[in-house]
């Protein structure tokens, strides 16, 4: 266990981040063998070598700047009607008020399956399926739910998430391809989170926005 420890602390010295570090972590977790009675990566000396790790160079965040919400919604509220927008800018547009009113990353959003949504008057709702990084193996599937506002259409996420179904209909062949979010190209072959992502940084930088600092 020393020798484990010690390669730990070598990466630190060396200046490898915490993240990093915590990577080599868990590989040697999974392949090495239990040690006392319990895994490599959760052996007291090695969460001791972590812990010191993280206390003198803790993680940094990605990005030190920030973009406010109120911009990009008086944009969205700017461009006018669902109806009246491209194929992209409405993709653009539903694809923002998602992830807004969900806080859910890139990642959930492309979980979204038409086969597992309820809509109401009032409401839409999707189920996640699908095993997400909010959503560990044994959980039970993750609910969305967006309710109707009323208040301002052109900032609901129910208003353009049925304007995207309609026009969406024509691009997914049927129940073969069961994904809310597909690419607004020709073929609409259904998207990974990075395109996602990708989608709200255009969106972001449409407002003039400095973007460089983002990762898609």
């Amino acid at each position: 266990m020393d020798s484990v420890a010690d390669y730990l602390t070598e990466l630190f010295n060396e200046g490898r981040s915490y993240r990093t570090i915590n990577i080599h972590r868990s590989a040697i977790s999974v392949f090495h063998r239990p040690i006392d009675g319990v895994k490599a990566g959760q052996h007291d000396l090695v969460c001791r070598v972590l812990n010191a790790c993280f206390n003198v160079r803790p993680p940094q965040p990605r990005c030190v700047v920030t973009w406010k919400v109120d911009k990009v919604l008086s944009y969205i509220h700017s461009r006018g009607d669902n109806s009246s927008l491209s194929n992209k800018l409405l993709t653009l547009r539903l694809s923002m008020l998602l992830a807004l009113a969900s806080a859910g990353r890139s990642s959930d959003l492309k979980t979204l399956d038409i086969q597992r949504m309820a809509i109401t008057d009032n409401s839409i709702s999707f189920e996640l399926g699908k095993l997400t990084k909010s959503r560990k193996r044994g959980q039970p599937p993750v609910k969305m739910n967006f309710d109707r506002f009323d208040s301002d259409p052109l900032i609901c996420v129910v208003a353009p998430n049925s304007s995207y179904l309609d026009r969406s209909k024509a691009w997914r062949a049927g129940a073969t391809k069961p994904q809310l979010l597909s690419s607004y190209i020709r073929l609409h072959t259904e998207v990974v989170p990075c395109t996602i992502a990708g989608w709200l940084v255009e969106l972001i930088k449409q407002l003039g926005i400095d973007t460089s600092e983002f990762q898609t």
